[in-house]
C-alpha cells in the first residue's frame, strides 16, 4: 500500500530549496530536524512504514500529493539533489536523453564514440581508418548523425540535433547560448 500526502506530511517535511527532508515526528531511531534517507546508486532513498521510497518521487507527493505518473527526471544529472527546481516529471525515454556520458567511454563527449575500421587491400596491407561517431536516440532507435575526423566537431552534432529535436529535455556537451532577439 502506498503513502499518502498526509502521512508524508505527518512524519517528515520537504525543504524545496534544499531537496532535503527531516523528521518532524519522533520515533525510535528518528533524529528530529536531520536530514533523512540513504544513498543507494546515487539516489536518496527513504524508509517509511516499512517501505524504501526514493526522495525525489516523495517530494512530488509532497508537494503535488500524488506520485509522478511516470518517472522523475534530475534536471542537473546529480541523482541526490531533489530541490523543487531540479526536479521535474518525464517519461522513460525524457528521462533517458538527460544521461551523462557513459563510465569508461573513449569520448568525454555524450553521443560521440570511437569508430575504427580496418580495410584489407588485395595486396595484404591494412588500413586504419578512425572516425569519431556521433548518435542519439530517437524515436526509440539509434539515429546516426555521421563520422567526424574531430572529437569535438562529433560532439556539436551531436548537441545541434538533440536541441532541435528534445529542446526541454537533452543533455548536451557545450551550453547553448540563448537568442533574445534584441531584448
Amino acid at each position: 500500500m502506498m503513502i499518502t500526502q498526509a502521512e508524508l506530511k505527518e512524519n517528515l517535511h520537504y525543504n524545496p530549496d534544499t531537496g532535503d527532508f527531516t523528521w518532524i515526528k519522533p520515533g525510535i531511531g528518528r533524529q528530529m530536524h536531520r536530514k533523512v534517507g540513504c544513498q543507494s546508486r546515487g539516489y536518496r532513498r527513504i524508509k517509511l512504514y516499512g517501505k524504501a521510497y526514493p526522495s525525489h518521487r516523495l517530494a512530488f507527493l509532497y508537494v503535488e500529493g500524488r506520485f509522478p505518473p511516470n518517472e522523475v527526471d534530475h534536471i542537473n544529472g546529480v541523482r541526490d539533489d531533489n530541490r523543487w527546481v531540479n526536479i521535474r516529471h518525464a517519461t522513460h525515454a525524457q528521462n533517458g536523453r538527460n544521461m551523462k556520458s557513459f563510465k569508461g567511454s573513449v569520448s568525454k563527449f555524450v553521443g560521440v564514440s570511437l569508430d575504427t575500421r580496418k580495410h584489407t587491400k588485395k595486396d595484404g596491407t591494412v588500413s586504419v581508418y578512425t572516425n569519431w561517431r556521433a548518435q542519439t536516440n530517437h524515436l526509440g532507435k539509434m539515429k546516426h548523425l555521421g563520422y567526424f575526423k574531430c572529437e569535438t566537431c562529433a560532439a556539436l552534432a551531436h548537441d545541434d540535433f538533440v536541441s532541435e529535436h528534445y529542446p526541454e529535455f537533452c543533455k548536451t556537451n557545450f551550453p547553448r547560448l540563448k537568442v533574445s532577439n534584441g531584448r
